[in-house]
């Protein structure tokens, strides 16, 4: 089933004016073959869970081995596609850390920039990162954004499970 992008949602370099995202049930389990901001479109974000957390840091550094090398050899129209991709994805991730929903891409630097659970500075890095996505360093800032990021999520778990009661 196709779905039309939201206004909300409509921003380069994601999506723009009359796009379409189609639905699926037969997901095969990888974070980077789903449309950008598929759960929060969707409206499915209560189905992620800990493990898809994990899982899409995994993705990350996979692919981040593979960016890497595409930057060397200037392959920009990949490029462009993973980098649009894994912005939105980190995007989802900080929201999702901090129990939050992204409602509209046009201000994400004012929501990010209350979120407790957020790497230094991270809504202005990630507006140069979206404005920049084809540029090296937008790639080194996103790169860096993750690893923050990861260790952030991983942070605020064990702080959750510090705070859960011990059952006797």
């Amino acid at each position: 089933m196709d779905i039309t992008v939201p206004t909300s949602f409509q921003r380069e370099p994601f999506y723009k004016t009359g796009d379409t995202i189609t639905t699926s049930e037969q997901w095969n389990g990888l974070f980077i073959d789903l449309p950008s901001f598929y759960f929060n479109i969707t409206k499915q974000q209560s189905n992620i869970n800990s493990e898809w957390l994990i899982k899409l840091f995994e993705e990350w550094k996979v692919e981040k081995r593979k960016v890497q090398t595409l930057f060397k050899e200037k392959n920009g129209e990949y490029i462009s596609n993973v980098m649009r991709k894994f912005i939105a994805h980190f995007t989802e991730v900080l929201f999702w850390i901090n129990d939050e929903v992204i409602l509209d891409l046009h201000v994400l630097g004012d929501s990010i920039s209350l979120f407790k659970w957020q790497p230094i500075n991270s809504s202005e890095r990630l507006e140069y990162i979206i404005a920049h996505y084809k540029k090296y360093h937008a790639w080194i800032q996103l790169s860096e954004l993750y690893t923050e990021l990861e260790k952030l999520y991983y942070k605020k778990r064990q702080l959750e499970k510090v705070k859960e009661p011990k059952s006797t």
